[in-house]
């Protein structure tokens, strides 16, 4: 069957369970570019609006160092309490940029894939540690991508930290005559102009690979005729399950005709063919057309219609016409109230009800 796939071309757009298919499995589309967008855009502005707050608790960490080193002395608690200060202040400065990159990636991957889990990805495959498949993924059009889009970023930054330093050549040596904390301040915000060139740049790469992306997942779940044809067989009900459905139905269209047939007026009969249910009172506007059935069915009206004493009128050019032109539960037509009120007439005489006026 694989082979006939192959030979057969993908022509046909994909189904909706196929689609279901591929997103069980994992299968969406993803780029990785716009999560490196979004968490460097992130990055931009995180640090911001807290470089200062952090350039403030890095100078005083080091302050407070140079301040105490004449009369520091080595010892255990002495160096277990200096890693201990230097371990929470980088905990302090670098846990919100970790936790808010995680958050940023994370969500970004959510809303890519419209937060589709699976778990598929996460089953041992013991084709991936094969070293000749390996082989065959590092040479496969996918890896050159890849590689091309890794070069591509690599000339990116180069090329825009290169401008950026090239414009800043006559400032740059100036440097050293300015105090060091200054001279941080320049750098600091000469990547952060490095990190929004990049960022635009990157915003580019983003969206055509996730254009690309979406096209090839779109390419790759695209089917033969003859996976359509196996689909819609598969789709197909179980013979045993269409039969049992069908009798179901039919025992509900039973109990109905019958539940119908009990609140009739006169029953009117082919004699043997139809059975016609008609229901009339006194104040309603025109007899109504309650219940009807053939053959087996119309019996067991007649057959219910004895039990209950209802009155049978065998009248077979009225039963064939009611049958045939009326559905159920819908109003005697005009042209036939002459016949039909006759047999009313004549039911009512014989249960010696009377018809005002």
């Amino acid at each position: 069957m694989a082979e006939e796939d192959h030979a057969q071309e993908r022509s046909e757009s994909p189904t909706d369970e196929r689609r279901e298919q591929f997103r069980k499995r994992g299968d969406v589309a993803n780029s990785r570019e716009i999560t490196s967008v979004i968490v460097l855009g992130l990055l931009i502005g995180f640090l911001s609006f807290y470089f200062l707050s952090i350039y403030n608790d890095l100078m005083s960490h080091m302050h407070r160092q140079f301040e105490d080193s004449a009369s520091f002395r080595v010892s255990g608690d002495n160096l277990a309490q200096l890693l201990k200060t230097s371990w929470m202040l980088f905990l302090k400065l670098a846990l919100p940029i970790f936790f808010a990159v995680a958050v940023a990636s994370t969500f970004s991957t959510f809303l890519q894939t419209r937060f589709n889990v699976s778990f598929d990805r996460l089953k041992v495959n013991f084709d991936k540690l094969n070293i000749i498949n390996g082989l065959r993924r590092m040479v496969a059009s996918q890896a050159f991508l890849e590689l091309g889009k890794g070069f591509g970023k690599l000339i990116i930054i180069g090329t825009v930290a290169g401008l950026i330093f090239l414009s800043e050549s006559r400032t740059i040596p100036f440097l050293l005559n300015v105090p060091i904390t200054s001279s941080w301040m320049y750098w600091a915000e000469q990547t952060r102009f490095l990190f929004i060139m990049v960022f635009i740049f990157l915003i580019l790469i983003a969206g055509i690979d996730y254009i690309y992306n979406f096209m090839s997942l779109e390419s790759k779940m695209k089917m033969t005729r003859q996976q359509l044809k196996e689909e819609y067989k598969e789709r197909e009900l179980d013979p045993f399950l269409k039969a049992r459905l069908r009798r179901m139905q039919k025992e509900f269209a039973f109990k109905r005709t019958m539940e119908a047939t009990r609140k009739a007026t006169v029953l009117i009969t082919n004699p043997t063919h139809y059975s016609v249910a008609i229901r009339y009172e006194i104040g309603m506007n025109a007899p109504r057309l309650v219940a009807k059935g053939a053959d087996f069915l119309a019996l067991q009206m007649r057959e219910l219609a004895k039990s209950l004493d209802i009155p049978i009128v065998e009248n077979k050019p009225l039963a064939q016409t009611l049958y045939k032109t009326l559905a159920v539960d819908r109003e005697i037509p005009a042209n036939l109230y002459k016949a039909l009120s006759e047999i009313i007439s004549y039911v009512f005489k014989i249960k010696g009800i009377k018809i005002p006026g």
